[in-house]
C-alpha cells in the first residue's frame, strides 16, 4: 500500500529520461563514469574511498576554526558529513537546522547542483568500515550508523526539493540523477517511506498544473478587493486609474517576477557577468522592469501634456500617491522604482512643478524619502523591510549591493579547497532576507488591460526627457497651486 501511495504522487512512466539505469550496480557504474568526484578520489574502489573521506575526523585539511572556536571553513566531504550527523554541527556551536538551510542555499558557491546531489548519493551509499563477525554486529551497525545516515540524506533531498524545486526543473541532468537514485537505491520495503517522501515532494514541482487548482480555490475563498477601474476602460492613462490600483498592478507584476529568481542567480555576481542574460535571466527581468517603471514615470511627467503646468503637477502628484500605495502594500521595489523616476534629473529639476504639490503630498514624499533614503546604509529601509509581514517585496538594489560586498570581501575557498563557511553564512543571510515573504501571494486581482500596459509602458530616451524638461522650465509662469 505504501508503494502504491507513492505511485499516486509521482506516476510511473510519467517522465521521460535521458539516462535510465536498470539496477543499483549499473547506477553507481554510471555515476563513476560521469562524476567529477572520481578525479578527487585516488583509490580502486572510489565508493569506499568516498565513504572513508566522509568519515575522516576534523583536521586542517578539511576543517578550519576561527576566533572563539567558531567554524571558519569546511571541506566538501565534511559539509556532507555534517548534514548526515546532526550532532556534528552542534559540537561546534552551529545549529543543525541553520547549517542545513545555509548549505542548501549556498552550495552553489562551491559546486553545481549535480555535484551536490552526487555527494549526497555517495554518502547515502555508506559502506561498513570492516567485515562483521556476526549478524548482530551488522544489525547494530545498520540501525545506529547506516540507517540514520540514509534518513538524513533523504531529508536533505526532500528539504532541497521543497525549498528550491526549480533546480530540478531547470537542470534535466539533476532530475535524471535523482529519479535513478530513487528507483535504484530506494527500492524495496525498507526504503518505502523514504521513496514516498521524495515523490511527494517532487510531484507539485514537476506537475504544478495538478496543484494550481487548489491554490486558485484558496484565493477564491479569500476576500479579494474589487479593482478600482472604470467599468468601461477604453484607454489607459495615468490620471484615469486610481493610484491604489496602479500600485496593486505594479505589485502583482513585480511579485511574480521576484518569485522566479533562483538562488544560483544570486551567487557569484551572476547578474553582472558578461553572460548575465543566461546566468541570471529572472534577476535581469526584475532589474529591467524596475528601470522600465522608472523611465515610464519620467516619460509621463514629461509627456505630451507636460507643457500644461496644471496637468503636469497632477501627474507628479499621482505618482507620489502611487509610491505611497506601494509602500502600504510593502512593495519596496515598487516604491523605489517610482521614486527613481521622480528623482531623475529631467523631473527633479522642475522645482516650480514640485512647489505646486499639495501640502499633504509633500509630507508624503518627505516620509518616503526618509524610509528609502541611503542614510546609514539604508538603515530606515532595512528596519521597515524586516518589520513588514508577508507578503512583501524587497528593494532589490540594496540586497545585490550587499551580496557584492560579501563576495568581493571574502574568498570562496581557503587552502586545500576548504570552503569559507563564514562567507556562506553571510551570503545565506542576505538571500534569506531577500526571499523571505515572497512565498505568500498577494490577495489582489490582476487587471489584464493594466498588466498589458505595464508590460510595455511609454518610454522616452534620456536626451529627449532632458530636452523636454529644459523647454518646460523656460515656459513656467507662476500659476495657482494645484488641488489634490
Amino acid at each position: 500500500p505504501a508503494a502504491e501511495a507513492g505511485d499516486v504522487f509521482l506516476p510511473e512512466g510519467s517522465l521521460d529520461r535521458s539516462v535510465f539505469c536498470a539496477s543499483e550496480r549499473e547506477f553507481f557504474e554510471y555515476l563513476e563514469r560521469v562524476s567529477s568526484l572520481v578525479q578527487e578520489v585516488d583509490a580502486k574502489s572510489w565508493e569506499k574511498r568516498c565513504t572513508n573521506l566522509f568519515e575522516e575526523p576534523e583536521h586542517p585539511g578539511n576543517f578550519l576554526l576561527g576566533d572563539n572556536n567558531t567554524v571558519r571553513g569546511l571541506g566538501r566531504f565534511k559539509i556532507i558529513q555534517w548534514l548526515s550527523c546532526n550532532w556534528k554541527p552542534e559540537e561546534y556551536g552551529v545549529d543543525p537546522e541553520m547549517f542545513l538551510s545555509t548549505v542548501l542555499l549556498t552550495f552553489r558557491l562551491l559546486m553545481s547542483p549535480v555535484e551536490f546531489l552526487q555527494l549526497i548519493i555517495l554518502r547515502f551509499n555508506v559502506h561498513p568500515p570492516m567485515a562483521f563477525t556476526s549478524v548482530q554486529a551488522f544489525k547494530r551497525w545498520h540501525s545506529t550508523v547506516e540507517h540514520p545516515i540514509q534518513e538524513s540524506m533523504v531529508r536533505v533531498v526532500r528539504t532541497w526539493i521543497r525549498s528550491y524545486g526549480d533546480d530540478f526543473v531547470q537542470h534535466r541532468e539533476l532530475l535524471d540523477l535523482l529519479l535513478n537514485f530513487v528507483d535504484n537505491c530506494l527500492d524495496g520495503e525498507e526504503h518505502a517511506v523514504m521513496r514516498i517522501d521524495i515523490k511527494r515532494a517532487l510531484a507539485p514541482v514537476l506537475f504544478p498544473e495538478k496543484y494550481e487548482q487548489n491554490e486558485k480555490e484558496k484565493r477564491k475563498r479569500k476576500r479579494i478587493p474589487k479593482p478600482l477601474v472604470p467599468q468601461k476602460l477604453r484607454q489607459v492613462d495615468v490620471l484615469s486609474i486610481h493610484p491604489t490600483e496602479w500600485a496593486r498592478q505594479i505589485t502583482l507584476t513585480q511579485h511574480a517576477l521576484f518569485k522566479q529568481i533562483t538562488p544560483s542567480e544570486l551567487m557569484n555576481q551572476s547578474w553582472l557577468h558578461k553572460e548575465r542574460d543566461v546566468r541570471a535571466p529572472h534577476l535581469r527581468a526584475v532589474i529591467d522592469y524596475f528601470n522600465g517603471v522608472s523611465n515610464w514615470v519620467a516619460t509621463e511627467v514629461l509627456g505630451v501634456l507636460s507643457h500644461d503646468l496644471e496637468v503636469r503637477t497632477r501627474i507628479l502628484n499621482r505618482f507620489v500617491l502611487v509610491a505611497e500605495e506601494c509602500r502600504t502594500l510593502q512593495n519596496f521595489d515598487g516604491v523605489m522604482a517610482i521614486m527613481a523616476g521622480l528623482q531623475s534629473s529631467p523631473v527633479w529639476r522642475l522645482q516650480q512643478t514640485w512647489a505646486l504639490l499639495p501640502e499633504r503630498t509633500r509630507e508624503m514624499w518627505y516620509e518616503l524619502t526618509e524610509v528609502m533614503g541611503n542614510n546609514n546604509n539604508y538603515s530606515n529601509y532595512r528596519k521597515a523591510f524586516l518589520a513588514a509581514s508577508p507578503p512583501r517585496i524587497p528593494y532589490l538594489g540594496i540586497h545585490l549591493t550587499d551580496l557584492v560586498f560579501v563576495d568581493e570581501g571574502n574568498v570562496t575557498y581557503f587552502e586545500n579547497k576548504i570552503a569559507n563557511f563564514v562567507k556562506m553564512k553571510f551570503t545565506a543571510g542576505i538571500v534569506f532576507d531577500l526571499r523571505r515573504g515572497l512565498s505568500r501571494n498577494y490577495s489582489l486581482e490582476p487587471v489584464p488591460a493594466l498588466q498589458q500596459f505595464l508590460s510595455c509602458p511609454p518610454q522616452n530616451d534620456w536626451d529627449t526627457l532632458l530636452r523636454i524638461s529644459r523647454e518646460i522650465e523656460e515656459k513656467v509662469r507662476a500659476p495657482k497651486q494645484v488641488a489634490e
